[in-house]
């Protein structure tokens, strides 16, 4: 793995810097990696101007991908509970200290029509661009040693995790609201 950004090289340079760490002064090192995380709050990259979680709180979306780019996400529940799974695992069983883990793949276009199945007036453009060349440089495979090692799974469908995002969102604008 060789980053070109200021991002992608201070990860590596951390991930690397961990299992130093731990051989030379036994400092119990973990780190995950995690696909795009979802939440009901319209977050958006500023970099890559992704189209997960803003197209979520718009009924009229450009999104700088092709239609059919793909790249794994999970929801930010679930990243909690990947961190709280590795931090109660047995340090003798982790076969590595830097773990990727996985979520529900699918598309653009999907992610698109499984909003659109929500909400019919919602419409989305792409307009690929400088980012769709950084995104298809990402790994689209995943060690899954996670799942052995420490029992990660990951099972939730894309349907699913769009019903999860709404049903925060309207729980938050209810509590707003109060």
């Amino acid at each position: 793995m060789c980053p070109s950004t200021i991002y992608g090289i201070s990860k590596v340079y951390a991930e690397l810097l961990g299992p130093y760490y731990l051989y030379k002064h036994d400092i119990d090192y973990r780190c995950l990696r995690y696909p795009f995380l979802l939440s009901s709050q319209p977050y958006r990259h500023k970099e890559l101007g992704l189209y997960m979680n803003e197209m979520f709180h718009t009924k009229d979306y450009t999104c700088y991908t092709n239609p059919d780019t793909t790249l794994p996400a999970m929801h930010i529940d679930d990243c909690a509970r990947a961190i709280q799974m590795l931090i109660e695992a047995d340090r003798k069983k982790l076969s590595r200290r830097v773990y990727n883990l996985a979520g529900v793949k699918f598309t653009a276009k999907e992610l698109a029509e499984e909003i659109e199945r929500r909400v019919p007036e919602f419409r989305c453009s792409f307009v690929p661009d400088y980012r769709q060349v950084r995104i298809n440089q990402w790994p689209r495979e995943v060690d899954e040693s996670s799942n052995k090692d420490w029992g990660w799974e990951f099972k939730q469908t894309l349907p699913e995790l769009v019903d999860k995002i709404f049903s925060d969102i309207n729980a938050n604008s209810k509590s707003d609201s109060t």
